[in-house]
């Protein structure tokens, strides 16, 4: 398979790496796309201030996407809690409870079976 690569059509750089060329492009994915750094020459003060906010926004949407995915685990915990007193009665609200429940409702069940076969022998 064959590498990405991106060129600038203004100044016909090629970029090999995703982060490379979002330094230089900018965020392609907004309304009004930024101007390639190449176009709008700036100071390398300004270059840097504008690396460093094109990180800090491409790492803010990072940090959303996975804000986004701890909500759905969150989600489906409390799903998963739910189902487990549902389940297994109030207050259970953990694999251990249900664990522990599931086994002292199988002993009654043999408890019982016991007592049935001992009161169909019994004269």
């Amino acid at each position: 398979m064959k590498a990405k690569r991106w060129r600038c059509f203004f100044c016909d750089e090629v970029f090999t790496s995703r982060r490379e060329a979002y330094l230089h492009f900018g965020d392609d994915n907004s309304c009004a796309p930024d101007v390639p750094a190449c176009v709008d020459p700036l100071r390398s003060d300004e270059k840097a201030r504008m690396k460093e906010l094109r990180e800090a926004i491409d790492h803010g949407l990072q940090m959303q996407i996975r804000a986004e995915k701890v909500d759905d685990l969150e989600s489906q915990i409390s799903q998963f809690r739910d189902d487990l007193e549902r389940e297994f009665g109030q207050g259970c609200t953990t694999v251990w409870q249900a664990a522990d429940r599931y086994k002292n409702a199988l002993f009654r069940i043999s408890e019982l079976e016991k007592d049935a076969v001992t009161a169909v022998e019994a004269p």
